[in-house]
């Protein structure tokens, strides 16, 4: 099994946690390698060390040093050699402004390998992105039997195909997953790979492990913590920052006009949003909630959600989320008129990362609770 790489977001506050589980969570799994990837990368060179040289799973990247270059797996009694590697752009490490990470020429690297180290079957995992992610499979990955691109996010049940050879995209968070089946026409033919099969993970059909839940509550509880202390250091600098420029008022007001609208509010999943996260014990968890509640993190209005502590009655996805803060509009209602619905507005949550099956046309529809079509003011 083989993990592309970018294995925790390096933006979020938690992503040194993040890896260290993800880690765990991958030795427990076997796998038998990760591709060292740009967002790895940004971390910090100190903390993926630390934790590599813990794991049992290797991290694999054949252009930076201090990384294992290669894994040649043996199979069925030796017959089959399966070499993998992987590479990482340098160029991509300009752009994430790695400053601790030198990666040399990534052809150079792959054709050093693949040219001396005897295989069978070839996989390589390619960090790059646009153009060039061509050059280096047009460079050094002619010889490729499957193809990994390790940055792109897009999955659309489809494999390209670069320079002859067939490239799948990276896992995407863990929801997907690509296999391969490794074939041999006869005793004394050759081997090759089928066509590459992506296809999504659905919890519901996977029997629940003792020893993966309790790893996962462990990094829950440390989760918590971290996020109790940052919450609270947030809280503070909300409250003392927020300009009041407009104010979040909640539902309930927004019903003392428009009763009707709000009773069929009420029945959508949008008024239910918090529940998601509380049965997932996250609702103290920033990095979700901002999408669960009202007015999280719109600095130009105060009475937005803060905590279920401090404004429990903003949590879940209301009015005031879709068509911004009402004070101004509750002033004046035929002067100022509220923010029309949009798509661009609903995919700040529902993003190919955390709803790739969004369609916005069709799930208006499921939500849709006023009299007015979309894009009109209410």
């Amino acid at each position: 099994m083989i993990n592309a790489g970018n294995i925790a977001n390096y933006n979020s506050f938690l992503a040194k946690t993040d890896f260290k589980y993800i880690m765990a969570a991958m030795d427990y799994n076997k796998f038998d390698l990760i591709g060292f990837g740009a967002w790895d990368a940004k971390l910090d060179m100190h903390t993926v060390h630390k934790v590599a040289d813990r794991a049992a799973t290797d991290l694999v990247c054949a252009n930076v040093e201090d990384f294992v270059p290669f894994l040649r797996f043996n199979k069925d009694s030796g017959k089959l050699k399966v070499l993998v590697t992987s590479v990482i752009d340098p160029q991509l490490l300009d752009l994430f402004e790695v400053k601790d990470v030198v990666a040399s020429d990534p052809i150079k690297a792959v054709n050093r390998i693949k040219n001396n180290i005897k295989h069978d079957i070839f996989i390589l995992i390619v960090h790059a992105q646009g153009e060039r992610i061509h050059e280096i499979i047009t460079g050094c990955g002619k010889d490729a039997d499957l193809i990994i691109d390790g940055e792109t996010g897009k999955v659309d049940n489809k494999t390209r195909i670069i320079a002859g050879k067939p490239v799948v995209v990276s896992n995407f968070g863990g929801k997907y997953i690509t296999y391969i089946d490794i074939v041999r026409a006869g005793q004394d033919a050759g081997f090759s790979v089928d066509q590459p099969v992506l296809t999504r993970v659905v919890s519901e059909k996977v029997t629940p492990d003792p020893q993966v839940e309790a790893l996962v509550e462990k990094y829950g509880k440390e989760r918590r913590d971290i996020i109790k202390a940052k919450r609270e250091r947030r809280e503070r600098k909300i409250m003392k920052n927020r300009k009041p420029v407009n104010i979040y008022l909640g539902s309930n007001w927004c019903g003392s006009c428009h009763q009707s609208i709000v009773e069929n509010w009420q029945k959508t999943r949008h008024a239910r949003a918090i529940n998601t996260l509380e049965k997932k014990n996250k609702a103290n968890d920033p990095e979700c909630l901002v999408c669960h509640v009202t007015g999280m993190v719109n600095r130009n209005a105060v009475g937005g959600f803060v905590s279920m502590e401090v404004n429990a009655k903003m949590a879940n996805v209301q009015c005031e989320v879709c068509h911004g803060p009402g004070g101004k509009h509750a002033q004046a209602p035929s002067e100022v008129r509220m923010t029309p619905v949009s798509e661009k507005g609903c995919r700040n949550c529902h993003n190919h990362d955390t709803d790739p099956d969004f369609s916005y046309q069709h799930d208006l529809t499921i939500v849709n609770h006023g009299k007015d079509l979309p894009g009109k003011s209410k």
